[in-house]
């Protein structure tokens, strides 16, 4: 996941998600309920370690594969499926879809009436823990943009507050998604 000397991993962060994915996804295969809390533990402290991080986390869709296997949470341990909500607080608080939350809401959902789900408590600390934060960093600053068309709405004003209106709107694009475009992609303008 570290590319050079993993004790470096705080400096220089992850710069490949697919071994720590191909670990989510094997979570509910370990036997061992001590295995898998430590690696659902270490996996929630490595990938929540900053921004950038997170960034990557969250760009891989590595909340998807979390969410994938806390649907099989009757083949993990309760310290484990904790971590992994914990993580999904994490990576929710850099970036969240909506379909992303409707995934973590349905998880909640029990075929016994008046029996709460086991997950209730952990979901609950980690939307608490999304929207709390404050600052740049936080998912309640960004749009999702993601289809191809997506764009913020002004609402049409029947009439003006004054003279003139104006809307400001700040566009920040990662380092990490710079770079030239590749053949057959056109440049996006942004009006």
């Amino acid at each position: 996941a570290v590319e050079g000397e993993h004790s470096s991993v705080g400096l220089l962060g992850i710069s490949n998600v697919d071994p720590l994915l191909l670990l989510i996804q094997w979570l509910p295969e370990l036997d061992s309920a001590e295995l898998q809390i430590f690696t659902a533990d270490w996996l929630r402290r490595i990938c929540g370690l900053n921004r950038r991080t997170r960034a990557t986390c969250v760009n891989s869709s590595m909340t998807d594969t979390v969410l994938s296997a806390l649907e099989r949470h009757d083949r993990l341990h309760r310290a484990c499926a904790e971590s992994l909500v914990g993580l999904l607080g994490s990576l929710g608080s850099q970036s969240l879809s909506s379909s992303e939350l409707q995934l973590l809401l349905r998880l909640l959902r029990q075929d016994e009436p008046g029996r709460a789900h086991p997950y209730v408590g952990p979901v609950l600390r980690a939307l608490l823990g999304m929207v709390r934060k404050q600052g740049l960093e936080s998912a309640m600053q960004y749009f999702d943009l993601s289809p191809p068309m997506a764009g913020i709405a002004v609402p049409t004003i029947l009439r003006w507050p004054g003279s003139a209106f104006s809307f400001f709107a700040w566009l920040s694009l990662d380092q990490d998604q710079l770079g030239p475009p590749s053949k057959g992609e056109k440049r996006k303008q942004l009006y």
